[in-house]
């Protein structure tokens, strides 16, 4: 039995200090965490990364896997 838990997104990414955490050309919102800024030439890989940078950093702290609701 899998047990679903919902929580926002924004408040992980706060709790965790990853406002403002750049990956190649894409950074993690100061203001926003939920949102992704382009620096100017982002590319998929960048935005990828740092999805996946943010879901590991996640599971090693709190255990949680996010699903991402955009499909890559």
């Amino acid at each position: 039995q899998t047990e679903t838990l919902t929580c926002r997104a924004g408040h992980y990414l706060d709790i965790m200090e990853l406002k403002g955490l750049t990956i190649g050309q894409v950074r993690i919102g100061h203001k926003h965490a939920n949102f992704m800024e382009n620096l100017g030439e982002a590319r998929h890989e960048d935005v990828t990364q740092a999805v996946k940078v943010i879901q590991d950093e996640l599971y090693l702290q709190y255990g949680v896997r996010f699903e991402t609701e955009v499909e890559f």
